[in-house]
């Protein structure tokens, strides 16, 4: 016999060598039931009493003594039916509740030489076409041949960015390959002056990184509501450092 189909409605193997031996029984005594299911007597009297908490099993008292039975298959295909039609009626508020559930964000930490890469690249494989960053010049110090590849690397994927930093030497030359680079720099000193920390919006997630030679640490931060407030926070910042570049 195929007892797949009574698991799949949440019936344990030996639940269902006992409903089996129910409906071959009858009414009868746990002691008949364990011997037809080849189970302990006490181990039989657990599962009759689950299934009939399930509403599978019920019971009569004669003289003294419990005797049981199993509802017939029609009968407990009734009451799936009758429990499906119960789901029916409130998946409605089911779904409301789910879609007023709180969004937590998912967070990734990344250390060393790798975690850093692992971060930057995970830009490039974001299906967008622009993000938006806070670029610390300390961090442009480290390992300069990876930001050389990596600014390539987005050029290739067609993804334009906007970019806030301090005014220094470096990034004023950076500034000079704005348009080849696909990129848009300007300057705001009072907020990225001593800065080790790089901060990077694109798509539903917000990424830092810190990297210098002593160490490298970089976050994601995956949630819709978090990078909507931080992307309002940086097209304010990116009014201020028009005005002051």
């Amino acid at each position: 016999m195929n007892i797949q189909a009574l698991k799949d409605i949440g019936l344990s193997e030996k639940e269902i060598k006992v409903y089996i031996s129910g409906l071959k029984l009858g009414l009868a005594t746990v002691s008949s039931f364990a011997e037809e299911s080849n189970l302990q007597r006490t181990t039989t009297y657990d599962l009759l009493k689950s299934l009939k908490e399930k509403g599978i099993a019920s019971y009569v008292i004669k003289s003294g003594v419990k005797y049981f039975s199993v509802v017939n298959p029609k009968e407990l295909l009734e009451k799936l039916e009758e429990k499906e039609k119960k789901l029916k009626e409130i998946l409605p508020e089911l779904e409301i509740l789910q879609k007023t559930a709180i969004e937590r964000p998912r967070v990734e930490f990344y250390q060393g030489i790798e975690g850093f890469k692992t971060v930057a690249n995970n830009m490039l494989k974001e299906k967008i076409s622009e993000y938006y960053a806070f670029v610390a010049e300390k961090n442009l110090h480290f390992l300069p041949y990876f930001h050389m590849q990596y600014r390539r690397k987005r050029k290739e994927r067609n993804i334009c960015v906007k970019v806030i930093t301090n005014k220094s030497d470096i990034t004023e030359e950076m500034k000079k390959k704005d348009k080849e680079e696909l990129r848009e720099t300007r300057f705001l000193n009072k907020v990225m002056n001593d800065s080790a920390t790089s901060f990077f919006i694109y798509g539903d997630k917000i990424a830092y990184i810190m990297a210098t030679e002593r160490e490298q640490l970089g976050i994601i931060i995956e949630n819709k509501e978090v990078t909507n407030f931080q992307k309002k926070i940086f097209d304010q910042l990116w009014k201020l450092a028009k005005s002051s570049s």
